[in-house]
């Protein structure tokens, strides 16, 4: 497996998380969803406005986009769809199709071990 370069997301890097956002919506089964269903507020809640506090995130490897891994965290009436409290970030994830085979626990191990870090959390890596 290649070598994984994690880079911090930042609020420049919008516009990626849009794509990696809708990622999963072309790769349904029965039919590809059209583009406009990031529109909907249920969805656009987890990139919009990207960059504000308590927003974390990574990306990149090689400098070739391969997916992003990003934290939300909610506040006021603000929630998403798994969310649990305001103390907990909600988390997604989004690979591009090339590399969905490859092992990714190392990579995203790392990754939520970065992201836990930068949001405070505490935790126990098993």
């Amino acid at each position: 497996m290649p070598e994984i370069n994690l880079i911090p997301l930042t609020a420049l890097d919008e516009s990626f998380l849009w794509e990696m956002l809708y990622l999963p919506c072309m790769f349904r089964k029965a039919s590809r969803l059209p583009r406009e269903i990031l529109n909907d507020p249920d969805i656009a809640c987890y990139v919009k406005g990207w960059g504000r506090s308590g927003d974390w995130g990574c990306w990149r490897r090689m400098g070739t986009p391969v997916g992003a891994l990003w934290l939300r965290q909610w506040s006021g009436d603000e929630k998403g769809y798994g969310y649990v409290s305001p103390q907990i970030p909600e988390l997604s994830i989004a690979l591009m199709p090339a590399i969905v085979s490859w092992d990714l626990e190392r990579m995203l191990n790392s990754a939520i071990s970065m992201a836990c870090r930068a949001t405070l959390l505490v935790f126990e890596c098993c």
